[in-house]
């Protein structure tokens, strides 16, 4: 294992084992960074798309391409590599991941993915981008830029969220959810919009193109 010190900012990617990104929008998030931790096989994942890892953290069960980066064990069986991963992030003053490589291929990862964001989002800035969106977790207000047309999906965690939304289509005004589908394929008509929620939501914005 490589002893070299990763060198790595405030604002990092998190790479998993999961769909290899292929959207043009997560791979510009890709070439944007400078820093980029690995969980296990995501490293090799991430090597056959161009780019070297900065640091590979993990149980380190799926790694098998050799890497010139400083290795982890993340020992605690009781937990998620990707949880015990956040949690290294929290521990070595990282403020911001963008997480890639955590949806597709398999159903409970997927979950458990979006409910890792739910959690840790009050603590550290979180936002996981599939081939086919871009997902934030949020409670109270926060602002996205946005394009004319792009669908947008407000996903309740609990029934009984109240939903205020500006710059959408079909706008919501302290509406009480009775139903977890109610925030469903909504639209954006400019070039941003607000979201203000009692409890959790999933922000989902579809790429465009």
């Amino acid at each position: 294992m490589s002893k070299q010190k990763p060198a790595l900012n405030k604002s990092v990617i998190l790479f998993g084992n999961g769909e290899v990104p292929k959207h043009k929008r997560a791979l510009e998030i890709l070439e944007s960074s400078s820093s980029y931790i690995c969980i296990d096989g995501g490293a090799d994942k991430l090597k056959a798309l161009g780019f070297e890892p900065t640091l590979i953290l993990g149980d380190l069960d799926s790694v098998s391409e050799k890497h010139d980066c400083k290795i982890i064990r993340l020992e605690d069986e009781s937990a998620s590599d990707l949880e015990k991963s956040i949690l290294w992030c929290l521990d070595n003053n990282v403020d911001q991941i963008s997480l890639l490589g955590f949806s597709g291929l398999r159903d409970d990862h997927n979950l458990l993915a979006l409910q890792t964001l739910k959690i840790y989002s009050k603590d550290i800035r979180l936002t996981l981008y599939s081939n086919f969106s871009k997902i934030i977790c949020i409670k109270e207000k926060m602002v996205f830029k946005s394009t004319p047309g792009q669908t947008v999906s407000i996903v309740t965690s609990e029934k009984g969220t109240n939903l205020s939304t500006h710059g959408l289509k079909y706008a919501l005004k302290d509406k009480k959810l009775d139903h977890i589908t109610q925030g469903l394929s909504n639209i954006a008509i400019g070039n941003q919009f607000s979201v203000e929620a009692s409890k959790w939501v999933w922000v989902f914005q579809n790429y465009t193109s």
